[in-house]
């Protein structure tokens, strides 16, 4: 059992606590900036800002981080979100709300969370070895769920009884703890041995990046994990920010009700985490169209809704479905990288989400702003119809998860 593993357990109590103080902000952050610009666009600048880093320092950072401990990345990173939260928090607490400053904290944030999930990303596969890395993936999806199942819904009542500040504060802190446990996690000798410095000098670094992205589509099996990351990421961007709109201008729904809907999909994310172990006896392909069926129908219920119940199961089956699919080609991308490109394919994957994030965090703002907020919620529906058709059309996905390996 992974969580009998020091480090593992270590890493999955300071992913849990994290997860748990996100679901806050993810709440708090997107209501209260509606609330005081009563603007979907900007509330999507806010997302977008978040997203500008990774854009374009995903990249060298994966470079840079290759050559050094992740453990000690990871924990700066932490810290540096925790400190940016917290000048969030006295911005709102001293009613000395700009949107520029906004902007530019959630860049900070944003550029120190592509650190921290490099990071992460490089050490899980030395720490827990390929042969668990599906169930690594499940046991962080167990933390993700119960913190969606139990934060959003928290996080609208301590905004409703407390107000924005101190529902953001709780986040701030998470991220404290998060550095703390990592200064726990022990590296064996082969894992320092294997982030030991070496100088690089500009033009390999350039070689190496170009390296990285060519990785990600020279075969297809990286270029389809590629697209379908791509998007799993643009609608989980785009449809939270649509529910929040949607519930708050369309439904009138409360802080707290809007909540009790995010928690919903968290109760999925659970349910999906115990069918996983069933789920993967199936071959890749079956898993990936199946799981965009249920999600895309999530996101039809959500179009069709008129009130807070249909909204919340239709919250469920998105969400729920989308979670596996994330802990699916999650595990598949690391098992078909070879260790020596680990880094630099995540930050090139990194760069990829990023940009299709940021895209969808516009496309959320713009459409929901400009046309409606149902038609931004239908496009994202189609887009995982056009995922089904990309499946079945795809060669070599009739395998188990379990049996694939690295890429020549």
């Amino acid at each position: 059992m992974l969580l009998k593993q020091k480090n593992f357990l270590l890493l999955w109590i300071g992913q849990a606590i994290s997860i748990f103080g996100t679901r806050f902000s993810d709440i708090a952050v997107p209501w209260v900036v509606l609330q005081l610009t009563d603007s979907p666009f900007k509330t999507a600048l806010v997302a977008i800002s978040m997203q500008i880093a990774p854009l374009f320092l995903s990249l060298f950072a994966g470079i840079w981080i290759e050559n050094r401990s992740k453990k000690h990345v990871a924990i700066t990173a932490e810290f540096i979100r925790f400190l940016s939260l917290i000048a969030l928090v006295f911005i709102i607490m001293f009613d000395y709300f700009q949107l520029w400053i906004v902007l530019l904290i959630f860049f900070v944030f944003g550029a120190a969370g592509l650190f921290f999930r490099i990071s992460f990303q490089s050490m899980l596969p030395s720490i827990v070895g390929r042969e668990k890395l599906l169930s690594a993936h499940n046991y962080m999806e167990g933390a993700d769920a119960v913190g969606t199942l139990l934060g959003p819904a928290l996080a609208g009542l301590i905004f409703t009884l407390f107000g924005a500040a101190w529902t953001i504060s709780i986040d701030a802190f998470t991220y404290l703890l998060s550095a703390l446990t990592l200064c726990f996690i022990a590296l064996t000798y082969t894992e320092r041995r294997k982030e030991k410095k070496r100088k690089v000098h500009l033009n390999k670094q350039w070689k190496e990046i170009k390296a990285g992205i060519s990785i990600l589509f020279q075969h297809h099996i990286q270029r389809y994990v590629t697209v379908q990351h791509a998007i799993l990421n643009f609608l989980t961007n785009a449809v939270t920010l649509l529910v929040i709109i949607n519930a708050k201008e369309e439904l009138g729904l409360s802080v707290t009700e809007t909540g009790l809907l995010f928690s919903a999909a968290g109760l999925g994310n659970i349910i999906g985490v115990f069918l996983m172990p069933v789920v993967s006896r199936f071959t890749w392909r079956t898993i990936n169209i199946g799981l965009a069926a249920f999600s895309g129908t999530g996101i039809l219920l959500l179009v069709m809704a008129d009130g807070f119940v249909l909204s919340a199961i239709g919250m469920f089956l998105f969400d729920g479905a989308l979670s596996m699919a994330f802990v699916v080609n999650g595990s598949a991308r690391q098992a078909v990288t070879p260790d020596n490109y680990l880094a630099r394919v995540s930050s090139g994957g990194l760069m990829i989400s990023g940009s299709v994030t940021l895209l969808g965090a516009f496309f959320a703002g713009t459409v929901a702003e400009f046309l409606h907020v149902q038609v931004a919620l239908f496009s994202c529906a189609v887009l995982l119809g056009i995922s089904i058709i990309y499946s079945l059309r795809t060669k070599g996905l009739k395998v188990m998860l379990s049996k694939l390996t690295p890429l020549g």
